[in-house]
């Protein structure tokens, strides 16, 4: 049952960032999906980097 409140909240999430981020002009909007993709690439570096046993950034 915990798995299934955890997923209603992510959806929530989402929605909430998907009315905010239309609320922004294209050129930020374009931004935000940048800088959210660099910080989801290094989220998965540092991710995999210590489950291979190496130190990673303390991101």
């Amino acid at each position: 049952m915990a798995a299934v409140e955890s997923l209603e909240r992510k959806k929530a999430r989402v929605e909430e960032a998907n009315a905010l981020l239309s609320q922004l002009d294209e050129v930020t909007q374009k931004a935000v999906y940048i800088a959210t993709n660099m910080f989801l690439a290094k989220k998965d570096t540092v991710t995999a980097d210590n489950s291979k046993g190496g130190v990673g950034n303390g991101f």
